[in-house]
Formats: structure tokens, sequence, C-alpha cells
């Protein structure tokens, strides 16, 4: 095998952790629905993008009803039993989403994010704020197609 070929294998190995990190993100998104009765997750940051490193967090955007008049503070206590190791979630009620989008931080923050769940039918109000958020599909079938470009250099 030439070495530019076996230079290649990183990247397959890159896009298989891309890949589980994504899986844990639907695997969370499903339980938060389930425990919360309902909720927007939204995938943002080094993950999103794929340029997450070995320390990197999973930042997550999760809106849900059941977080009205609880304390931001006590919002963790909610999630904390299903919460994976690495997710460094944003917790707000669908009202505070609003007032939350229009922050020029987090329009930069999601101007590379994915809805893993959308059981609130929120998806309206990041359009509305002129931020563009892309379906998971979207993203799996990116890492997808990579993975199978690289696959075929590699021969594998």
């Amino acid at each position: 095998m030439c070495a530019k070929k076996a230079g290649l294998k990183v990247p397959v190995e890159r896009l298989r952790r891309w890949s589980q990190l994504v899986g844990l993100v639907e695997e969370f998104a499903v339980k938060a629905s389930q425990h919360l009765n309902g909720v927007v997750v939204v995938l943002y940051g080094s993950v999103a993008r794929g340029d997450f490193n070995l320390w990197s967090d999973i930042d997550l955007l999760v809106i849900s009803p059941a977080f009205r008049g609880v304390k931001y503070r006590d919002r963790y206590t909610l999630i904390q039993d299903i919460l994976p190791a690495g997710v460094e979630p944003v917790l707000y009620t669908p009202e505070e989403l609003s007032s939350a989008l229009s922050k020029p931080a987090w329009k930069h923050a999601l101007n590379t994010s994915y809805i893993v769940r959308d059981d609130l039918g929120l998806a309206h109000v990041f359009k509305r704020a002129c931020i563009t958020v892309r379906r998971l599909t979207e993203l799996r079938k990116r890492i997808e197609e990579l993975t199978l470009h690289y696959a075929s250099w590699t021969g594998g």
C-alpha cells in the first residue's frame, strides 16, 4: 500500500468516532424525550462541525416545557440520570429559546448545527431568527459519504 493510502486510515477511524458520538446524541435525545415528555435537541459545536478532538465535549441545546418554573441551575437534576458523560447541555424552556436566538453568540454557535429531535415543532423559531438548523439525517449522510470516500482510497 502506498504511503498516501496508508495515511488515510486516520480519517476513517475519526469518521467512525464521529458516527459513534452522533449515535450517543441520538440515544440521549430519545431518552430525554421520554423522560421530559417532549424535547427539542440540537447538536452544535465541534462535534456538529466535525473538528472535535479527544478533549471536546458534545454541545447540545435541549429545550423542554419540563424546565418551566425550574431554576436554571436545578434543571440539570431533571436529566442527570440520563445524561451521558461528555455531554454539555444548555437547557431552555421554549419561551427562553426565542430570546436566546436573538443573541449574536447563539447565532454564531448555531451556524453549523443539527436538529436531533423536535417533538415540539420549534424548527420555525430557528428559521425566524435566520438560523439554518439542518436535520441530523444530513450529518449522518455526510459522515457516511466521507467514510465511503476514504474507505475506497484505503481499500477497506
